[in-house]
């Protein structure tokens, strides 16, 4: 059962019915298709890896960068990641709250979300728009 129709895909912004009984992965689904990433199967991989290298943490933040802003640009929020690499893979070996708080307390709160779902990928990002998404759903409109 999709949680998204497209009434009418003639014009730049679709005509969108929405059925609220549909389950989460119906929802992912259809919404997906409307979006597409094209970096987003080498971010998927990398973030899947069981540990990461400097390199991996350098494409991470680039590819968050560009879904901020949407735009192709480098360090809009300039963390020197590498310097948690240690952490970030202990932390994906055996993930404890303590020592992601203590790592992270001071991170802004998407990035600090955005690093739980480095460290732990079944955490999800949560952004802005994730929060309107919500209030939508819960609420009937976006707050």
């Amino acid at each position: 059962m999709a949680i998204l129709h497209i009434l009418d895909d003639t014009t730049p912004l679709p005509i969108l019915t929405i059925n609220f009984k549909a389950d989460a992965n119906a929802f992912v689904s259809s919404w997906k298709r409307l979006f597409p990433y094209a970096e987003y199967d080498a971010y998927e991989e990398i973030v899947e890896k069981p540990q990461l290298t400097i390199e991996d943490l350098q494409q991470l933040q680039q590819w968050k960068d560009a879904i901020e802003l949407n735009l192709q640009k480098e360090n809009v929020y300039p963390l020197k990641l590498e310097n948690y690499l240690v952490i970030i893979n202990q932390l994906k070996s055996e993930y404890n709250s303590d020592i992601f708080l203590g790592a992270f307390k001071t991170f802004p709160l998407l990035w600090y979300t955005f690093m739980l779902h480095i460290v732990s990928p079944v955490s999800p990002i949560f952004d802005e728009h994730m929060y309107r998404a919500f209030s939508f759903l819960l609420y009937g409109e976006a707050r």
